[in-house]
């Protein structure tokens, strides 16, 4: 049985996308897992540029689309010319369809939530059978009267210690070979050793997505798919993707060590952690010898209500000292901030890049609060706001790059601006002087590697449609007037194609 799994990419909207060739995780664990049980198979991804080889998908058995919400739209698309050219079923999967499962059903017959691997095959199982799906946990579907059903969720994988099979990957062998000589961080590979967050802050969505139990590979298999995929495309740059990659102190530091082992300092890392780790100097040290040149660390707010609110059980004093100790050993940091809580005004998240420069992070981002309608209402997971505080579903911007939801105490179109304005302070040429990127290949690339430029030219022809959005729902004193929101979010919410021209961008 032949299965092609399309992973869809929409461009100029993904800052990343523009800097690195990296596919997704998920498709390469589908895809592992449908080959291990003996199914022929084959993943498209646009990410990494790949083509699409329509002959291969129009021949497939059954074809999966994984979605992101910001490529959601390009995946309709495509799924609409797969039903014209093949009467196979259509599978939707992936972070998009596992909270909008009834919309995504009007474009696919089947749409898995939250983790895959089990849940694909055994719908595969069943529809070869031609038995009753049912009964299997984690798929919505459409019934023969035509009705949604959501099927109960499944119990996350309890043993994802599977090497992973990168070849799967369609072009990865001609991508290697048009890279060779070329700087290798342009080519990111994504591996993980762990899934589930035991941390329950209130604007992520890990817990849901892939649980709270803590759930670890082997140091073995971890090991293998670092060495597969060097093998496989010529780069030693990886994103480390666990929501959080110190769980765990100790097992942590004994999957440092046996990377030290074989790799020494040789190797590109780049892993999640939260501001805690500024306190284990022993597990820094690991790091840094292991080749970590990153850590991405969620600072979330410069508002210590918004801290509260979000649940991130930290305090600004502590960012600060524990910064300090991570910068002490010589590790680049990334952070990153949420705007525009129900907590934040104007005031108060205005100059939130100069507590990143104040605190010499290395790079920053400032995402705007993010959040998918109707998941409250469809499937029962709280959501951070009501659906009549969203803007639009033009899931082009649904990428907490841009600011798609009504803020309680500022316009939207004001903290697009305030977004822009941090950006441009804090990557301003002035700051980014040669001396402060002195040293390794990586540093001389950092201004390039997270440069925000086609994403704020995107956000500023984004403004004057946030502008007509927001016209009479806000006071004086840029305070949402709730009660003009329009209470059946229906007659709000509904799919716009905002017409932005990226021929210059």
């Amino acid at each position: 049985m032949r299965i092609s799994i399309i992973e869809p990419h929409i461009k100029n909207f993904d800052r990343m996308s523009k800097l690195f060739i990296m596919p997704r995780y998920g498709s390469i664990a589908i895809a592992t897992a449908l080959k291990n049980a003996g199914y022929e198979v084959r993943v498209f991804s646009e990410f990494i540029r790949s083509s699409i080889d329509w002959d291969y998908v129009y021949s497939s058995d059954y074809i999966c689309f994984a979605l992101m919400s910001f490529c959601a739209q390009r995946g309709y698309q495509l799924a609409q010319q797969v039903r014209q050219n093949a009467k196979v079923p259509i599978i939707f999967g992936g972070a998009h369809p596992t909270v909008l499962p009834e919309e995504c059903l009007d474009y696919c017959d089947y749409v898995i939530r939250n983790e895959g691997e089990v849940t694909l095959l055994e719908l595969l199982d069943t529809l070869q059978s031609d038995k009753d799906v049912s009964s299997i946990k984690g798929l919505s579907f459409r019934n023969n009267q035509g009705e949604i059903v959501h099927n109960p969720k499944r119990e996350f994988v309890q043993n994802i210690d599977v090497p992973q099979d990168i070849a799967l990957l369609h072009d990865y062998e001609k991508l290697k070979d048009s890279f060779q000589g070329k700087n290798p961080m342009i080519h990111m590979q994504v591996i993980q050793t762990s899934r589930g967050c035991p941390f329950n802050c209130k604007f992520c969505v890990a817990p849901e997505e892939l649980g709270t139990r803590y759930r670890t590979k082997s140091m073995d298999t971890v090991l293998y798919d670092i060495e597969n995929g060097i093998g496989v495309t010529g780069s030693k740059t990886f994103l480390i993707v666990d929501n959080e990659f110190t769980v765990k102190r100790e097992r942590t530091k004994e999957l440092l060590k046996s990377i030290i082992a074989t790799y020494r300092d040789s190797l590109y890392l780049m892993v999640f952690a939260r501001i805690e780790i500024g306190q284990e100097p022993e597990l820094l040290q690991l790091m840094k010898e292991a080749g970590v040149r990153i850590l991405f660390i969620g600072i979330e707010s410069v508002n210590e209500s918004s801290l509260k609110y979000y649940q991130k059980k930290i305090s600004l004093d502590t960012i600060r000292k524990n910064i300090a100790r991570v910068h002490s050993m010589g590790i680049n940091t990334m952070g990153s901030t949420i705007l525009g809580s129900d907590y934040d005004t104007p005031d108060l998240i205005n100059n939130t890049a100069d507590f990143f420069i104040e605190n010499e992070f290395t790079h920053a981002t400032f995402y705007s609060l993010y959040e998918i309608p109707t998941k409250e209402k469809v499937l029962g997971i709280k959501q951070m706001f009501p659906d009549n505080r969203f803007i639009h579903r033009d899931w082009r911007f649904f990428n907490s790059a841009y600011v798609i939801h009504y803020p309680k105490f500022m316009k939207p179109s004001t903290l697009q601006k305030i977004i822009i304005k941090n950006y441009k302070k804090f990557y301003s040429l002035k700051r980014r002087s040669e001396d402060h990127l002195k040293g390794t290949a990586y540093s001389r690339m950092s201004i390039k590697l997270f440069s925000v430029n086609p994403e704020i030219a995107v956000a500023e022809k984004y403004i004057p449609f946030l502008e007509q959005f927001e016209d009479g729902l806000y006071d004086e004193n840029e305070h949402l007037l709730e009660e003009k929101l329009p209470r059946d979010a229906t007659q709000h919410v509904y799919i716009h194609d905002i017409p932005i021209d990226m021929s210059d961008i």
